[in-house]
């Protein structure tokens, strides 16, 4: 994936140089009850994947959805990748009680 015609190694950090390779995500809305998730990431490079979550982004309302379209035109755009997070790991956090931890069976 390095140095690859899509950018990766000039458009950010080479997160996922590395198989596989885990991140953490936090949403912290409400202080008190934090979500944190560990994923697995993974570059999705099948076009016919990059198209079908494009219009999935241009088909949902938002907040969840919006038009790539007059960011990145379309999916060849050098600036537009894909990348897949897998959860195994979803805390669901509570200051004033125990968190609730979600893994897959």
């Amino acid at each position: 994936m390095v140095g690859s015609s899509r950018g990766r190694s000039r458009t950010r950090p080479n997160i996922c140089a590395l198989t596989p390779t885990h991140v953490s995500l936090a949403y912290i809305q409400d202080k008190e009850q934090p979500v944190y998730v560990d994923c697995r990431a993974e570059w999705i490079d099948d076009e016919d994947e990059q198209i079908r979550i494009w219009a999935l982004h241009q088909q949902t309302s938002p907040p969840l959805g919006f038009d790539p379209q007059p960011h990145y035109g379309d999916i060849h755009h050098h600036y537009f990748e894909l990348l897949k997070f897998t959860p195994w790991r979803v805390e669901l956090g509570a200051l004033y009680g125990e968190p609730t931890v979600w893994r897959p069976p």
